[in-house]
């Protein structure tokens, strides 16, 4: 069956509908087994289009709306201390500050 086409406003609500399941894709995506290295946001964001960008309206490009809800909810996990900034390879890139299991590095 052929999926009909979402208005810019229906693929945000799809999209903020989502916040939660976006916000645990991002950690996923940032869990990284050393503390020095950084996911870049640009392939935090290829991840999710792949996930989510189905159904819009606009089909090619970017897709400035996830990557408006993806900047928002990176900001989000850092303001809540699930995330943290450092220089990646592209520029800033984020990571997990836990270990993948969820309990802290040793000092």
């Amino acid at each position: 069956m052929k999926q009909t086409k979402m208005s810019d406003k229906d693929y945000l609500l799809y999209l903020r509908d989502r916040q939660e399941e976006i916000r645990q894709d991002i950690l996923m995506c940032c869990t990284t087994k050393r503390s020095s290295l950084f996911v870049d946001e640009f392939t935090v964001y290829k991840k999710l289009k792949e996930k989510y960008h189905e159904g819009w309206e606009e089909e090619q490009g970017e897709d400035v709306i996830l990557k408006g809800i993806l900047q928002n909810q990176i900001a989000f996990l850092e303001a809540r201390g699930e995330l943290v900034s450092g220089t990646a390879k592209y520029g800033v890139g984020y990571r997990t500050v836990g270990l993948p299991d969820g309990s802290e590095k040793a000092a």
